[in-house]
């Protein structure tokens, strides 16, 4: 669905058309892929009367420490 043609044309679909993203020679501009990664997360947990902090940090594994807030 990500290969169909441009939104908001005119549908064209018959029923031996084939819909895959095989089919579509041309790609959308309209979307792209992305690879998002993590290696450090920061978590504050607010909570009366101490707040809660934790870190994550990604080595090879992750590692979490509790910290001062």
């Amino acid at each position: 669905m990500w290969s169909w043609p441009t939104p908001a044309n005119q549908l064209r679909l018959e029923k031996n058309n084939d819909v895959s993203d095989k089919s579509n020679k041309e790609l959308s501009n309209n979307f792209t892929v992305l690879k998002i990664q993590i290696n450090h997360v920061d978590q504050l947990i607010l909570r009366k009367p101490v707040h809660i902090r934790r870190w994550w940090i990604r080595a090879n594994d992750w590692k979490d420490k509790s910290i001062n807030p």
